[in-house]
């Protein structure tokens, strides 16, 4: 069984080893929180964007009980304009 480290680990491994930059991520249900967590964890140093649908994400935003989430400056500036 592939537990949800294990995937996003992969998810890294394969984006490196195919060296994919400016790359968009679609997570349909689970993967959306598959995508949310690849983020969290790996950045977005490789992603250009993320389409999340009908999404089942885990809790993404940083907090005191969430140390592992995504800074809160992360979500305001994804929402800017480029």
């Amino acid at each position: 069984m592939r537990t949800a480290g294990k995937r996003r680990t992969d998810l890294a491994a394969l984006l490196e080893h195919l060296d994919l930059h400016d790359t968009t991520l679609v997570g349909l249900s689970t993967g959306g929180g598959e995508v949310s967590r690849y983020v969290g964890r790996h950045g977005t140093g490789r992603v250009a964007q993320i389409v999340l649908a009908s999404a089942v994400p885990p809790f993404m935003l940083q907090t005191a009980d969430n140390p592992d989430g995504i800074p809160v400056e992360a979500f305001d500036s994804s929402a800017q304009p480029t």
